[in-house]
């Protein structure tokens, strides 16, 4: 199995340093504009998308169904953007949780640039969400450049609307942004909360990333596809499995003999 061990503070910045840092042959500060929607301060938004497909509607839902469910229960997670909107790191919230997660020994994780759109209310008629895309990715890259100048490997980037129906554009999204961001630093793993990725599995699958975490499996009919569908070349992730139904053991077997040391697995299961 891959070795996830933890890695020291002293690799990652903490929330309480100010220092300038450099990105692209320029000088990044890292005060807020307040002007700026900030990439990274997403923890809460986090704990409300995984909250929603830990229920019953979120094993099969719409986009209609999650969107309408977010705005009733979190409605301050909501990203409210202009159709001019510009992007720009939240450093303190982001490397604190960064920081925490090393120290702990997981993935650091962070809302992917496409959920996050998908999730916004953009203000303006007749805005397309997806225009935004080439001032947010930008964002990203530099994000991804600093945490592998501080000595982070890996990060989890959670797009859950992979589970959803989506639209031909927000499909061909997908590969347009990760074939960009496949050129900055970092192993990027794409993060579902659930893992039924049906829906999307040919696009997930070819995404050039370095693999898949699935972070709740509570049937094996949605590990078989996966199983057929990723390449085994990349990284499996899984998170939690349903240890009450008697198959996780045959499924974990089986993801061990395709994939290999290319599989990660919870603590809880690694045996």
């Amino acid at each position: 199995m891959i070795n996830t061990k933890k890695m020291s503070l002293s690799h990652v910045v903490s929330a309480v340093d100010n220092r300038p840092i450099f990105y692209g042959g320029r000088i990044v500060a890292l005060t807020q504009h307040p002007d700026y929607f900030h990439i990274g301060a997403d923890r809460e938004l986090q704990y409300a998308l995984q909250a929603f497909w830990k229920q019953d509607q979120g094993v099969a839902t719409t986009d209609a169904e999650l969107r309408s469910w977010l705005m009733a229960r979190y409605p301050r997670q909501v990203p409210h953007l202009k159709r001019d909107q510009r992007f720009q790191p939240a450093w303190a919230p982001l490397l604190a949780s960064v920081a925490e997660a090393c120290e702990q020994g997981r993935k650091p994780a962070l809302i992917g640039p496409l959920t996050l759109l998908w999730l916004s209310d953009v203000q303006g008629d007749q805005v397309d969400r997806l225009d935004l895309l080439e001032h947010l990715l930008p964002v990203y890259g530099e994000i991804f450049g600093r945490l592998a100048a501080r000595g982070v490997e890996w990060i989890q980037i959670d797009e859950p609307i992979l589970a959803l129906d989506l639209l031909l554009a927000w499909s061909n999204a997908f590969e347009r942004a990760y074939h960009i961001l496949q050129y900055s630093p970092l192993k990027k793993l794409i993060g579902l909360y659930h893992g039924d990725l049906r829906p999307n599995l040919g696009v997930a699958a070819l995404l050039p990333v370095a693999g898949l975490h699935l972070d709740s499996v509570t049937e094996p009919e949605l590990l078989a596809p996966v199983f057929d569908r990723l390449p085994v070349y990349k990284v499996l992730s899984l998170g939690e499995c349903d240890t009450h139904s008697g198959w996780h053991q045959e499924s974990l077997l089986e993801a061990r003999a395709r994939f290999g040391e290319n599989l990660m697995v919870a603590d809880q299961f690694a045996a």
